[in-house]
């Protein structure tokens, strides 16, 4: 059985309650996107607010500690019904929306990915520069092994899914 959605998209309707059974923080999220940061406010939401502070600490390679800090500095501005982020946790939860992110090992001259870990965990040099994996730090002590370098992969089916939610965006994807 199969419901049609403006002509063009047909779902079935296993997927219809894979959609909102598996993926309920999704829909969570876009009420977040549109209910405003505090009463009055017409410029920012709290998922906004949430983006543009993690860009912030991003772009400005800001520890978490200091992010701690600062952000519910911030908010002590703001009139006391605000929804601003108060820590890097809550700020996090943009994560929540299935659009995350994979973490590739990769040569340090980018001639060869580390892919499939529990295949290529025994792996140390690439197979064709030869240069290592992995430079040993020690902290406090205690030696430790991490990689050189690292790759951030963004699937894009995800993406495309979320796009696909929009009734909107839908018709436009073909």
């Amino acid at each position: 059985m199969h419901i049609a959605c403006n002509q063009r998209v047909l779902l079935d309707l296993s997927t219809w309650r894979k959609i909102l059974i598996l993926k309920p923080n999704f829909f969570n999220m876009l009420a977040t996107a549109q209910a405003p940061l505090w009463e009055g406010c017409e410029n920012h939401s709290e998922l906004s607010t949430s983006l543009e502070a993690l860009s912030l600490k991003s772009d400005y390679n800001m520890f978490e500690g200091c992010f701690n800090r600062t952000v519910p500095l911030i908010g002590e501005t703001m009139p006391k019904d605000h929804q601003m982020v108060n820590n890097f946790f809550q700020a996090k939860s943009v994560e929540k929306l299935g659009l995350g992110c994979k973490k590739i090992d990769c040569c340090p001259k980018r001639c060869m990915l580390y892919y499939r870990e529990k295949y290529h965990k025994s792996i140390t040099n690439c197979f064709i520069c030869g240069m290592e994996r992995y430079k040993t730090v020690t902290r406090r002590g205690i030696e430790k092994k991490i990689v050189v370098n690292k790759m951030w992969y963004f699937p894009i089916i995800p993406r495309l899914r979320r796009l696909y939610f929009s009734m909107a965006n839908a018709p436009h994807m073909r």
